[in-house]
């Protein structure tokens, strides 16, 4: 959230395959960009998780406003309605 041009992060996903690797994925809603535009933000977020978290492999989902009001981190269902 930190990250200038994101404004919600949801649907967050981390598996760990063994280990020495961890795959992460994440819905980030970000304003309505050009998908160039948007490479910045998305290698700026490969890079935080990659080197501070040590994810072997980083993969997002851009969105603008679908799922901005869903939580981060998905709880069994129920934080669905």
């Amino acid at each position: 959230m930190k990250i200038d041009g994101v404004f919600g992060v949801h649907h967050v996903h981390a598996w760990s395959i063994d280990e020495h690797n961890v795959i992460f994925s994440a819905h980030v809603n970000m304003h309505d960009m050009k998908i160039s535009e948007a490479q910045k933000i998305y290698t700026e977020i490969d890079e935080l998780m990659k080197n501070k978290y040590h994810m072997c492999h980083v993969t997002i989902q851009a969105e603008t406003t679908r799922g901005e009001n869903e939580d981060m981190i998905y709880d069994r269902g129920n934080d669905i309605p």
